[in-house]
C-alpha cells in the first residue's frame, strides 16, 4: 500500500462534499455503501463514489466487502480509517490561505489580476464545458451557478429572476429586464475575505466568470457585491444589452 502524504490529505479535505461524507461516517453510522451515503447527502451515487475514492486514496477511509448480506456479490462499504493528521485542521488551512493571499503579488492591482485568473482556472476543474450551440437563459444560468456555490458551501439562495431584489442606495446599478440575484449567506472564507478582499473576492469573481463561460453564457453579465450585509454577499446576473459574442462582462464591487 502506497503511504499517503500530507498533500494527499489536504487535497482530499479541500472539498466540502468529502468533508461531509467523512463526518457522516465518523458520526457513528457504521460502515455504509455508496447508495446509503448518496441518500444521506442527496447526491447521486456516481458523485459519491468519486469522492469516496479520493478519501480512500488519502488514507482517510477504508474500503472493504461486506459479506453479511448472504449469497451473491458482497456490497462494498466504507468506514473511517483514522483522524486526519496534525496540521490539516481548519485553523491550519486558514493560516496557509492567509499566507498565500498576502504573498500572491506585490501590488493590489496585480493580486486582483492573478486572483481572478486563479478563479477562472478553478472553474475549469468544477464546471463541465457545455455545447456552444446552447443558449441558456438567465434563470437557468442562475440555477446552475447556485448549484456550484452550493457545492462550495456558500449557502446560496436565488432571490429574484427579474429586476433587483434589494435596494442598495448609491450602488449605481442598472435595472435589467432579465436578471437574477443569488444571495450568498455563508462564505466559507469569510474571515480571510475581510482581510484580503482583493484576493478572495476576486478569486470568487473569476470562478463565477469562468463558470459562465463554460456554461455557454456569453450573453450574461455578472457582478459580485461582497459584504452587502455583514454575513451576506450577492451575485447579480443579467443579459447584456448588445448580446455580442465574447466572454461575460464582470466586476467586483468592494464595500
Amino acid at each position: 500500500m502506497t503511504p499517503t502524504t500530507a498533500p494527499d490529505v489536504h487535497a482530499a479535505l479541500a472539498s466540502p462534499i468529502r468533508r461531509q461524507l467523512l463526518q457522516l461516517l465518523r458520526d457513528g453510522l457504521g460502515p455504509r455503501d455508496a447508495r446509503e451515503l448518496a441518500e444521506a447527502t442527496g447526491l447521486n451515487q456516481t458523485t459519491v463514489r468519486f469522492h469516496l475514492d479520493v478519501l480512500v486514496h488519502a488514507g482517510l477511509l477504508l474500503r472493504r466487502p461486506d459479506r453479511k448480506g448472504g449469497v451473491g456479490r458482497p456490497r462494498t462499504v466504507f468506514l473511517p480509517l483514522a483522524e486526519e493528521p496534525a496540521g490539516t485542521s481548519a485553523t491550519a488551512y486558514q493560516g496557509l490561505a492567509r499566507m498565500l493571499a498576502a504573498n500572491l503579488a506585490d501590488s493590489a492591482k496585480e493580486r486582483v489580476r492573478r486572483a481572478e485568473h486563479v478563479g477562472v482556472e478553478w472553474s475549469r476543474a468544477l464546471v463541465a464545458q457545455v455545447d456552444g450551440s446552447a443558449k441558456p437563459g438567465v434563470p437557468d444560468i442562475a440555477r446552475q451557478v447556485a448549484a456550484l456555490f452550493t457545492e462550495l458551501a456558500f449557502d446560496p439562495e436565488i432571490a429574484a429572476e427579474s429586476g433587483t431584489a434589494r435596494d442598495q442606495p448609491d450602488s449605481g446599478r442598472d435595472e435589467s429586464p432579465a436578471g437574477a440575484q443569488i444571495l450568498l449567506h455563508s462564505c466559507p472564507f469569510r474571515g480571510l475575505a475581510r482581510e484580503q478582499p482583493e484576493v478572495v473576492c476576486s478569486i470568487h469573481l473569476g470562478l463565477l466568470t469562468g463558470a459562465l463561460e463554460r456554461l455557454g453564457a456569453a450573453g450574461t453579465s455578472s457582478r459580485l457585491l461582497p459584504f452587502v450585509d455583514p454575513e451576506l454577499c450577492i451575485v447579480e446576473l443579467g443579459e447584456r444589452a448588445d448580446q455580442a459574442p465574447g466572454p461575460p462582462r464582470r466586476r467586483v464591487e468592494h464595500r
